[in-house]
């Protein structure tokens, strides 16, 4: 094996002058069996590779004009790939760990992403289209799991996975859609899809083996899923416009949530307070203007004509569902104590 020497740093820094371009790449590498890979065309553009420990590799691609890219690796065996076609687009990686591996690219204009891995295996990928995009994700732990797409304009995408064997799978279609994640424990999954614009969806989830499904097609949706416990399941779809959905598992284990809304103003929330298990909850909507009897409007109050829709559970092997078709409907559910069974239906 063939030892690098700290002059390694003057032999693989340049500074490119072709007419009116200006490039520059910066190399470091302190260990063995490394590689570092710049490839730019264009103007002003800069590319910075730094590793340290031995068999990492790292490439980077740059077409277009005032683009950077900064990776830094410490470990060994990682891996980042990272392709920028357009102007003034930004990514950072930082892989601390062994085994990790990061792709990102680029395409469209002032588009940003940091990326975080400490750890060992971790996987992250992602793909930037359009302009103004904005991702950042974190993974620490070992075997975290990213795969994430932004199309069209100004999505913000914010991650953080904190554990082992989390995964994470999003899509962005739209402009100015937002979506936040949190993972810490074991084996949480998040799936969440975005089409339209100004879409909002927030997943908080808490321990192991949970998972949370969002699906978001409309404008102006907004989706939060809270679980704390074990093997809890909430899936959440809103097609319309306007739609609030908020399903909230406090400390509980193996519960099943489902929020299902079709048009356009509807909410619905679910609560499962501490301690409740292994309950069922399903609420659908289907019409206009359905506002949820928490995070109301107008200073907490319902306005005219305007209906609401609840379910809060506290106690274990429940089964609970609410079913409303049309318009203004109203809906509300308590239930304290276990196995108990409620349905509502409205049309």
């Amino acid at each position: 094996m063939k030892k690098l020497f700290p002059f390694t740093f003057f032999v693989f820094m340049a500074i490119c002058f072709y007419g009116q371009v200006k490039n520059s790449a910066e190399h470091v590498m302190i260990g063995e069996e490394n590689l570092a890979e710049t490839y730019q065309e264009g103007n002003l553009n800069h590319g910075a590779i730094h590793q340290t420990g031995d068999y990492n590799e790292a490439r980077q691609e740059q077409n277009g004009d005032f683009n950077n890219s900064d990776v830094s690796q410490d470990g060994n065996f990682n891996d980042a790939d990272v392709v920028q076609e357009g102007n003034k687009n930004k990514s950072n990686f930082l892989q601390e760990g062994d085994q990790n591996n990061a792709f990102n690219k680029q395409e469209g204009s002032r588009n940003i992403a940091g990326i975080e891995q400490r750890g060992n295996k971790n996987k992250f990928a992602a793909t930037q289209k359009g302009h103004q995009n904005d991702l950042i994700s974190k993974q620490y732990g070992n075997k975290n799991y990213v795969d994430l797409l932004q199309s069209e304009s100004e999505n913000m995408a914010n991650l953080l996975q904190d554990g082992n064997g989390n995964i994470i799978n999003a899509l962005q279609e739209g402009i100015s859609n937002q979506l936040i994640i949190r993972q810490i424990g074991r084996n949480n999954d998040a799936e969440i899809k975005q089409y339209g614009d100004g879409n909002s969806a927030e997943v908080w989830q808490y321990s192991k083996n949970n998972v949370a499904q969002i699906e978001q097609y409309g404008n102006h949706n907004v989706a939060y899923s809270m679980q704390e416990g074990l093997r809890n399941n909430t899936i959440i779809q809103s097609s319309g416009e306007d739609n609030l959905a908020v399903a909230m598992v406090t400390e509980g284990n193996q519960n099943n949530i489902g929020i299902y809304q079709d048009g356009n103003n509807n909410s619905g929330s679910i609560y499962l307070e501490a301690g409740s298990d292994r309950n069922n909850v399903l609420l659908e909507q289907k019409g206009m203007r359905n506002y949820a009897g928490n995070y109301l409007p107008n200073g907490g109050s319902l306005p005219e004509g305007i209906a609401s829709s609840s379910i809060l559970i506290t106690g274990d092997n429940n089964t609970a569902s609410i079913y409303q078709n049309g318009n203004m409907n109203h809906a509300g559910m308590s239930i304290y104590g276990n196995r108990n069974v409620a349905n509502i239906v409205q049309r």
